[in-house]
């Protein structure tokens, strides 16, 4: 729990304005599709994606340079499937 809480506040840290905050919400924690957040944001699909991957690069960024978080982000996510 504690990694997933030293994630949350790398991901706060990547945020640049609302957008990038709705696309965190909406792709991210609600895993919803583009066209549902597109619905629910009023954000374009395209720009939903591209800042989706921008944001990515941002979080990873941060996030490979914590070994041990790294690790911790990686078995969590095999054990939840």
């Amino acid at each position: 729990m504690e990694s997933l809480n030293t994630f949350y506040a790398i991901a706060k840290t990547c945020i640049e304005d609302q957008v990038d905050q709705d696309v965190f919400d909406t792709l991210f924690i609600a895993n919803l599709s583009l066209r549902v957040a597109e619905n629910l944001t009023g954000i374009p699909k395209t720009t939903l994606a591209r800042r989706r991957d921008l944001l990515k690069l941002r979080i990873a960024a941060v996030v490979s340079t914590d070994k041990d978080l790294l690790t911790d982000l990686l078995i969590a996510s095999f054990v939840d499937k």
